[in-house]
């Protein structure tokens, strides 16, 4: 199989050897578990972080709001879709989130969206949308201008961005 690969990924390739992760029903909260032990991105300094939940008709989305502590009172704004390849990943220890929201001076809405295998697609994307629905309609009583909104990912959160576009 791995004649297959072009000859300059191989010795990449092989460096992985051992590093492989089986992750199933009955295992991924172990692995999920593990990633939680990542710091808390709560305690990010000049940033404001605090809870919110978009609702419509009978579906609710959470989100992590990440909100500079100094400028202007409406602020440009990024939905933020964590990575984890859809099965693992959490808005409680995404450090990007963060990162952007005081190197941007924007205020970034990160999305707690579904995770596999217990909430399998369109679970995930529908999360998003409703975020995105919810965060144009809240966008003013946020603090958020509306007229500068983007939506970005990291990883499968890239894929999720991509199609609310």
């Amino acid at each position: 199989m791995l004649s297959d690969i072009d000859k300059e990924l191989l010795p990449l390739i092989e460096s992985f050897n051992g590093m492989q992760m089986h992750i199933n029903e009955a295992n991924v909260a172990k692995y999920r578990k593990r990633l939680n032990l990542a710091p808390s991105v709560d305690d990010i300094p000049n940033i404001e972080v605090f809870s919110h939940t978009f609702s419509q008709a009978q579906s609710n989305v959470n989100v992590k709001l990440y909100r500079p502590k100094n400028g202007s009172a409406l602020k440009p704004a990024l939905l933020w879709m964590h990575g984890g390849g859809y099965i693992l990943g959490s808005i409680d220890n995404d450090p990007i989130a963060a990162e952007i929201a005081q190197a941007m001076d924007i205020m970034v809405i990160s999305v707690d969206y579904s995770l596999a295998p217990e909430k399998p697609f369109p679970a995930a994307h529908n999360d998003c949308y409703l975020a995105l629905q919810g965060l144009i309609e809240e966008a003013e009583s946020l603090g958020i201008n509306t007229h500068k909104i983007a939506i970005g990912g990291d990883s499968a959160g890239a894929g999720l961005a991509a199609c609310l576009i």
